[in-house]
């Protein structure tokens, strides 16, 4: 039986006596640069530190969110050139791939408003006529992805989070807050790096503190919106008193 798994960094394909390990370097794996001459291109480096050749796609998707947090991708064949597109990269080699930034219409329309995209380094087979010793028991048929996180980012572009709805209710029986808040900057964006102040369940809380470090460092993309929900358990727990505040210096302003 054929198994596949994608997954994005270190893979490690085991048989029942066999045990090999790929390993792939993408670098960089996250990249802002601005539309400005002299900062178009960006070089990527693709190394393999295995011992097998392998052969890789390179596609841009454009990136937008839904309300979860989770990539909307779109493949963009507008914004940049991309050379080589396909690339073999022996054992313990790397290759360099070139992405460069043509514009898009939206670039026209808003110039100062930073556009998401992901790179996919996306391994296709290729038969390199190796021969093998043929093995009994199950093997893993694997295919590498890796999305790496590229951003065209102009010059002062301003960075905006703004709670547009809270709403206290009971899901399955317990309290919660549902709060929505929405990027109406021009760049992405953290919680943490905003951090309103709430009211919830009569109680003042930053919202920073009340959800998980996951959502707190992840970003939200210019236009889109987030949901989060809290329990009201979680928000008692972690609010913190206009006393407690000033005592340890947490007098954040929304």
């Amino acid at each position: 039986m054929h198994k596949k798994r994608f997954i994005s960094a270190v893979i490690c394909c085991f048989t029942c006596c066999f045990c090999e390990t790929f390993s792939m370097k993408v670098m960089p794996f996250i990249h802002s640069f601005a539309p400005v001459k002299g900062e178009k291109v960006i070089q990527y480096s693709l190394t393999n530190d295995g011992d097998r050749p392998v052969a890789f796609e390179i596609i841009i998707f454009r990136r937008n969110q839904n309300i979860k947090g989770e990539d909307i991708l779109q493949k963009d064949e507008e914004s940049f050139t991309i050379f080589p597109s396909q690339v073999i990269i022996p054992g313990h080699g790397t290759r360099n791939i070139r992405v460069k930034w043509i514009g898009n219409g939206d670039f026209e329309k808003n110039p100062r408003r930073e556009q998401a995209f992901r790179v996919l380094f996306d391994q296709f087979h290729i038969d390199f006529k190796q021969k093998k010793p043929r093995k009994s028991g199950a093997a893993l048929n694997i295919k590498l992805r890796m999305l790496a996180s590229l951003y065209m980012t102009p010059k002062n572009a301003r960075k905006s989070l703004t709670v547009t709805s809270v709403k206290e209710k009971m899901i399955n029986g317990e309290k919660v807050a549902v709060i929505r808040m929405k990027n109406d900057g021009a760049s992405r964006c953290s919680v943490g790096e905003i951090n309103p102040e709430l009211r919830l369940f009569g109680r003042k809380c930053f919202l920073g503190d009340i959800i998980g470090k996951g959502d707190r460092d992840c970003i939200i993309i210019s236009g889109c919106e987030r949901e989060f929900i809290v329990k009201e358990a979680t928000v008692k727990a972690r609010a913190i008193s206009p006393v407690e505040r000033k005592a340890d210096g947490r007098g954040r302003s929304a």
